[in-house]
């Protein structure tokens, strides 16, 4: 198996390979999971990604129309897409490509619901999912996907609503 590590360009929604980071296990002598070298962006490649630098950069709200780009190209297809407390919605455009037949995205962040509002952050609607979202707009089956589980979890501590979001891609 194995993981990427990766930011994504705010505003195009590019995801950019990024070293791996050293690792903080301190109990384990061999690592279980082994983070990819990718080969990381040079200087032009990084500017023509960065908000505003290439022709065709979107805005988050706007729809890319790059539902047939895989989010890393040349890779193979994953097998899953964990996204945890994090919401970019121009990528989800492009989980689609890069999902393999049967694979699974997985989604827990933050639901536009009274006890996110309440504690405050995050706010504005770029950063909060609406319930049913997920699948409405993108993961549902009318895409493809079969969802698994679509259920609200409540954070004990602050109350803040959070979504538990697992659909597979094909049947």
């Amino acid at each position: 198996m194995a993981l990427y590590h990766c930011e994504v360009v705010e505003g195009s929604g590019d995801v950019v390979p990024l070293p791996p980071p050293k690792s903080s296990c301190k109990h384990a002598a061999t690592p279980r999971v082994h983070i990819q070298d990718l080969p990381l962006p040079t200087a032009a490649a990084s500017s023509a990604s960065t908000p505003g630098g290439a022709a065709g950069q979107h805005s988050a709200d706007e729809s890319t129309g790059d539902g047939g780009r895989p989010l890393l190209p040349g890779l193979e297809p994953f097998d899953v897409i964990l996204c945890v407390r994090f919401l970019h919605r121009a990528l989800n455009d492009r989980v689609h490509a890069t999902l393999s037949h049967g694979g699974y995205v997985l989604y827990n962040t933050f639901l536009d619901l009274p006890g996110t509002q309440a504690f405050g952050r995050p706010k504005g609607g770029q950063h909060l999912l609406q319930a049913g979202e997920l699948e409405r707009t993108w993961f549902g089956d009318r895409k493809g996907f079969r969802v698994l589980c679509d259920e609200v979890e409540v954070e004990p501590q602050s109350g803040r609503e959070l979504s538990l979001f697992l659909a597979r891609l094909g049947s």
